[in-house]
């Protein structure tokens, strides 16, 4: 008897479901099933209820569920007649959209697997992505993308037609390969019969590959992550009972989200698509320029129920919100601080192991302030609140906390199907990633703390890296994280670091740069980013950059952010860009005042070895234009090295 695959680096093998060895009962556990299935119980359920809506020249226009499906299964027939076979793989890159969904869902009900293709993803990035996957189709939404995959195709030989939408195809075009716009490509399967779709879609098993999401790609070209129609089912099914418990926070089909994070990442995926497969909740795509400026302005307009952003966004938010409460005055001031005050004893408390009730005047701070603040933030109907890609700052999340906005943490991978552990409103403790979901294993090996997981929504393996599969997940199921971590006695998970990440001094000692950056990130509140360097070094140093304005591309400007010039001012200094701050005394000395108190602060919490004995102040912010950052913002640091050796080098040899 052949014993069953429950990993593979292939695309066309079917894996088995992993047997339950959690501590819930095995009847407990939900059945495989597909997403082409769930699909199918939504739109029989909420058929006529509105799906998906998108803006367009300043008019909403929305999708039923029928109308969801229906469209997707037009993608889909044109995929079968234009040849593509079960296991192929569809590339998408484009902003979020309804055509975003249709051709991710079309692909999947084809038997193919999706992959998702950042947008400002460099030319030799996206080349990678496309070959490595052996993308067959292409759909994306500009004709510059559309131009440049078209140059690309000497390299990409599986690669036989490209879908554009959004945009008519240009005349002038010249393409080796047919180029279709959308609503010439979706009528292209007109032909095709209910049996052979039928069949088509029969034929996917909850085994079979759904998503291809290529990680972020910090410690070399990413690898791309295959993750089953069940390794979806089964995290959203987890994350739906596990927010369940709290009636107050469950979740139903009149939720109603703002997608705005990019749909390549794992968790969007999870958050727009999945979910809503399983809930039938509603979707708001956000304008493009969402991330830089458009979020506001669609939030108050949608008026989301909930409400999950990466640190860049609350962090945005926040400073617009101490901006406006730095300029109340007398009486107003003293209300908002009253409000504020009284809004944090309350988050404080409501944390697990916590006792006692609402604080006494809570209700009043609520109706005269909270609730306008809120209102004024398009956040006054939300039920949860929370960050992914990365931690908040211990000060942001009391500053949330001051305005009555818990926001939970929770710990994911793309590996790991979205979300492994998390913090749910009636059982949380801020600064941790939460507590395993429900079915899911959780461990710290004893002499690495590297964090283990184990549970029906780990992954399936790694395309065309059968080594790194089997190093990734051993052969019990365990999923080696590579991030380290600490579990309290109430099981709740503390992650401390990233091994790839750690740093070894020529004095032995092993040091998580994380760590230390997050703490002088909250300690030095001019900052945007900070990366530690030390590898092999006899001391440690760090490069800051400070914040400042972006432009109307997302780059970031010489010019300092409001906040920081006003901090600058209170210091008494009249800098107001990034060169006078670097020139000014008094910056430098507050500088060097916080990193003299956090140098304290390391070596009581972890040893002498965390001492930061230089600093040097960059000219540019860090960004994903300048390749500094991923596209989930997460700190390309062989490349900050790379571009920044020459500051290094000359801090070294001083």
């Amino acid at each position: 008897m052949v014993p069953p695959t429950y990993v593979t680096s292939r695309l066309n093998t079917t894996v088995a479901i992993r047997p339950n060895t959690s501590r819930l009962p095995s009847d407990k556990m939900p059945q495989s099933t597909t997403l082409i299935q769930l699909f199918q119980r939504t739109v029989k359920r909420y058929g006529y209820q509105k799906a998906l809506h998108e803006k367009r020249k300043d008019t909403w226009y929305s999708l039923t569920w029928r109308q969801y499906y229906a469209q997707a299964q037009e993608f889909t027939k044109s995929l079968i007649r234009i040849g593509l076979q079960s296991h192929e793989v569809v590339g998408i890159c484009g902003g979020n959209s309804s055509e975003w969904l249709i051709a991710y869902m079309g692909t999947i009900m084809a038997g193919g697997a999706a992959t998702g293709i950042y947008l400002g993803t460099s030319n030799d990035l996206c080349q990678y992505i496309c070959g490595h996957s052996e993308a067959r189709v292409i759909v994306c939404d500009s004709v510059n993308q559309l131009e440049k995959i078209i140059a690309m195709k000497p390299y990409l030989p599986r690669l036989m037609a490209l879908v554009l939408w959004g945009k008519r195809v240009p005349s002038h075009l010249r393409s080796p390969i047919p180029v279709y716009g959308w609503d010439a490509f979706v009528i292209l399967g007109d032909d095709i019969t209910r049996g052979t779709l039928k069949r088509r879609m029969d034929s996917v098993q909850p085994g079979h590959c759904a998503s291809l999401i290529y990680t972020s790609g910090t410690t070399g070209l990413p690898k791309g992550v295959m993750i089953s129609h069940d390794n979806f089912w089964f995290n959203a099914w987890s994350m739906e009972k596990s927010i369940d418990r709290d009636y107050a926070t469950r979740l139903s089909n009149r939720d109603v989200l703002v997608s705005f994070l990019p749909l390549a990442h794992v968790m969007p995926q999870l958050n727009d698509i999945i979910m809503p497969l399983v809930i039938g909740y509603e979707i708001h795509f956000a304008p493009r320029d969402a991330l830089r400026s458009g979020l506001g302005r669609t939030l108050k307009e949608i008026r989301p129920t909930r409400f999950c952003g990466v640190p860049y966004v609350w962090d945005k938010m926040a400073v617009k919100m101490r901006t406006l409460q730095g300029q109340s005055r007398g009486l107003k001031k003293q209300l908002v601080n009253f409000a504020t005050s009284r809004a944090l004893k309350k988050t404080r408390i409501s944390q697990y192991g916590q006792n006692g009730g609402p604080p006494c005047g809570v209700g009043i701070a609520e109706k005269l302030v909270l609730s306008r603040v809120k209102a004024s933030m398009g956040l006054d109907r939300c039920k949860t609140f929370a960050v992914t890609s990365a931690p908040l700052r211990s000060e942001t999340l009391d500053f949330y906390g001051g305005l009555d906005i818990p926001i939970m943490e929770f710990f994911g991978q793309t590996e790991t199907g979205g979300i492994a552990t998390m913090n749910v409103l009636h059982c949380w403790k801020m600064g941790t990633v939460g507590r395993p979901l429900l079915g899911t294993e959780m461990r710290v090996k004893k002499d690495t703390h590297e964090l283990m997981v184990r549970g029906r929504h780990v992954m399936m393996g790694y395309l065309k890296r059968d080594q790194e599969t089997k190093d990734a997940i051993d052969e019990d199921g365990w999923l080696y994280s590579g991030d380290t971590a600490v579990v309290d006695e109430d099981g709740f998970c503390t992650i401390t670091g990233s091994i790839p990440e750690t740093i070894r001094t020529t004095g032995g000692e092993r040091i998580s740069p994380v760590a230390l950056e997050n703490i002088l990130k909250a300690e030095i509140p001019l900052l945007s980013h900070v990366m530690v360097i030390g590898e092999q070094r006899e001391f440690l140093l760090a490069l800051f950059t400070l914040k400042v304005l972006l432009d109307e591309e997302g780059r970031p400007t010489p010019t300092l952010e409001d906040d920081v010039r006003e901090m600058c001012r209170v210091l008494g200094s009249r800098a107001r860009t990034v060169e006078e701050a670097k020139g000014c005394s008094k910056v430098q000395a507050y500088l060097d005042d916080r990193l003299a108190d956090v140098n304290k602060q390391t070596s009581q919490l972890f040893s002498f070895g965390h001492y930061i004995a230089k600093y040097a102040i960059l000219d540019t912010d860090f960004s994903v234009a300048g390749d500094e950052l991923t596209p989930t913002l997460k700190l390309k640091r062989s490349r900050v090295l790379q571009k920044h050796a020459a500051v290094v080098d000359s801090i070294y040899e001083m």
